[in-house]
């Protein structure tokens, strides 16, 4: 996770056959590849993969249903509990999203009060996915249908219950400011269309599944950019794509620059506008 400044933010559970498993935390600066604080829980805990505006994070425990704030000295300065650990957080954290009985819920810590979110119209949501990296909206699946467990993808504005997005097939959503980009299934060639534009409308673009791979590839979304790595799946060839969907799809192989393995997984820093 980004805290900023070329801070990052590295957390893990690891087995200790003593202990049973435990959390380890590391905050590094990518800069100067130093670790500048060292964490540990003795319970397993999970990041909460949002950022916040002041600088501080969230972990889960998902046993006890509670959640602790960290500051980036790796100092617990809050623990809280919520109805249910798989909601997401307002940016300020004064408000939490989760779903239940297929309806949107919202809790203000400060209150304790609970309450259902008006939507604008009226979905059965299956689970919230994701939130935007800087604004207060959810990423949720809801189902097509009372009668199967088809679901497609929305985007909800917290504040106003407004659906800034509808699609159903969509695999995944990711959000780089106003814009907005959309993982469609496409079942001719074993891949995913990348449909992308604006929150607030206008003209749709498409980067074709044909172009970005087959089902020889996989994908990683970079969610505060335009971009997305690609990356083989077949033992035999593993390679790395990074394409840059914001600039009309330019694309680099990083085998060209002496990366030649498969890369599983990558977080992009926005302000350092680094992978």
């Amino acid at each position: 996770l980004s805290l900023g400044d070329g801070k990052v933010l590295a957390c893990r559970n690891y087995f200790e056959p003593d202990t049973g498993i435990v959390n380890f935390l590391d905050v590094v600066n990518v800069y100067e590849d130093t670790v500048l604080a060292q964490g540990r829980n003795d319970t397993p805990m999970e990041l909460v993969e949002q950022q916040f505006e002041d600088g501080c994070f969230v972990l889960r425990d998902d046993r006890s249903g509670s959640f602790r704030v960290y500051n980036q000295s790796l100092q617990v300065i809050e623990e809280f509990t919520a109805p249910l650990v798989d909601g997401w957080f307002s940016h300020d954290r004064k408000n939490y999203y989760y779903v239940d009985n297929c309806v949107l819920y919202r809790m203000d810590f400060a209150t304790g009060n609970r309450g259902r979110v008006a939507l604008e119209y009226d979905l059965r949501l299956k689970e919230l996915v994701s939130v935007h990296p800087d604004r207060d909206i959810l990423v949720a699946k809801f189902y097509l249908s009372f009668y199967n467990e088809n679901f497609g993808l929305c985007a909800i504005d917290c504040k106003t219950g407004k659906l800034l997005f509808l699609q159903e097939g969509a695999s995944h959503l990711w959000f780089d400011g106003d814009t907005f980009y959309a993982a469609l299934t496409n079942d001719q060639v074993y891949g995913s269309d990348i449909c992308f534009g604006s929150l607030s409308g206008g003209r749709l673009q498409k980067a074709s599944a044909v172009d970005l791979g087959s089902d020889t590839v996989s994908y990683a979304v970079l969610s505060g950019s335009g971009l997305m790595v690609l990356r083989t799946v077949d033992e035999k060839n593993l390679t790395t794509t990074v394409y840059d969907l914001s600039r009309g799809g330019i694309h680099a192989r990083l085998a060209n620059y002496d990366h030649l393995t498969s890369t599983l997984g990558s977080v992009y820093l926005s302000k350092e506008q680094l992978i």
